[in-house]
């Protein structure tokens, strides 16, 4: 547990940045686009998790600090979608 929470916190914010945009989008009554955010980096994570994990092409088996890698590359894609919608 400690190889994995010393990567998401480190590196947790995209988070944070993600769910401000969120909140802010459903407060103004915009529940599509939130709902958007979080799929992205749901699906970013479980595409990535098997590949970090175990090991896949050019990236090497990580295990526990794999699934980290994919969490924290979830969030921040999802931040970065999350910007991107605000900023238009």
């Amino acid at each position: 547990g400690t190889e994995y929470m010393s990567v998401v916190c480190v590196f947790s914010f995209g988070v944070f940045l993600e769910v401000n945009v969120e909140k802010t989008l459903q407060a103004t009554g915009n529940m599509i686009m939130p709902m958007v955010f979080q799929l992205t980096g749901a699906l970013t994570n479980i595409i990535l998790d098997p590949a970090f994990i175990f090991g896949f092409w050019i990236i090497p088996a990580m295990g526990v600090k794999g699934a980290a890698v994919a969490t924290v590359i979830g969030q921040i894609l999802s931040m970065i979608v999350a910007l991107a919608a605000s900023m238009r």
